[in-house]
């Protein structure tokens, strides 16, 4: 659980849930496991509402140092669950190509799920 808030794949996990349901989910995390925050909850929020925003998430030296990822949603469910696709790869070139990567997997999902 401590990766919902130290990656994109959690914080796109996140983005479909209210605010006042991810403060007690990571309320939670942060009472099991402190190391579980890597930032105040008021910051998480202020990502969630970007990955609400651009349609993907991005984050970089969160869960490890040097590195970094970005994820976006599909728009279909395996048993009921959402599920991402993720590109990983060092933090330089990920913050450096970032609107190309999320621009290919736009266009992989859109490509085949539709628009």
């Amino acid at each position: 659980m401590r990766e919902l808030a130290c990656c994109s794949i959690g914080l796109i996990f996140l983005s479909d849930r209210t605010a006042p349901e991810i403060r007690r989910l990571m309320q939670r995390l942060v009472a099991e496991d402190p190391r579980s925050m890597p930032m105040s909850i008021d910051e998480l929020l202020e990502k969630v509402q970007r990955v609400r925003k651009q349609g993907y998430a991005i984050s970089a030296n969160l869960s490890a140092e040097g590195v970094g990822s970005i994820s976006i949603k599909l728009p279909t469910l395996i048993s009921g669950r959402p599920i991402c696709i993720a590109v990983g790869c060092t933090d330089t070139i990920l913050l450096r190509e970032e609107m190309r990567f999320a621009e290919i997997l736009q266009k992989t999902v859109a490509q085949y799920y539709g628009d």
